[in-house]
């Protein structure tokens, strides 16, 4: 109720004694973030989510569209739950209030918990934040993969993008590139 909070912020102390890559996915927690290599160069982008301004057509696709619709049951939670270090509480690690979904759960049949530690939020706030955006991106279940032309160029892992195809239903449907491969010997 009233105020304003950065929504996202790393607080914290980089152990050393860590390896690189454990300090930079413990720092990636305290913003929802994920690390992209594109260019050449390693990129930190926050979980703000960015809207896409590309978009793949028919015109733009060189070959079949796979599609992947559900997860696993290994890799599918209803709630998320962890550790943060709580400044009330004088920096001491502490349970956050979980996130739960209740419509989730009913249609998965029980109570799924993913463990999501946030060493670098101090806030409590903060830390339902990111662990509801856990919660409602691990939810995104459809992952697509479609060969296209040149246009492809134009973005890189970590980008939104949207999809138009008449076939498959999509109108400007939104996506986030996950990864990408080109294929020279191609066709299209």
């Amino acid at each position: 109720t009233g105020g304003a909070q950065a929504r996202y912020r790393l607080d914290g102390v980089i152990d050393t004694a860590n390896s690189r890559k454990d300090n930079i996915e413990e720092m990636l927690t305290s913003m929802a973030g994920k690390l992209v290599y594109s260019g050449g160069k390693y990129i930190i982008q926050a979980g703000a989510y960015v809207a896409p301004t590309i978009t793949i057509d028919e015109d733009d696709i060189v070959g079949p569209i796979t599609i992947q619709t559900k997860q696993s049951r290994r890799t599918l939670y209803n709630g998320v739950k962890g550790l943060f270090v709580s400044e009330e509480d004088n920096y001491v690690a502490a349970d956050y209030p979980a996130q739960i979904s209740s419509s989730y759960e009913a249609t998965d049949g029980d109570p799924i918990y993913l463990d999501v530690p946030l060493p670098f939020t101090t806030n409590d706030k903060r830390a339902q934040r990111l662990a509801k955006l856990a919660l409602l991106r691990s939810r995104q279940q459809t992952a697509i993969t479609i060969p296209v032309n040149m246009a492809g160029l134009k973005f890189k892992a970590g980008d939104n993008i949207k999809v138009t195809n008449a076939r498959l239903g999509y109108d400007e449907k939104p996506f986030e590139v996950i990864g990408y491969s080109i294929d020279l010997n191609s066709e299209g």
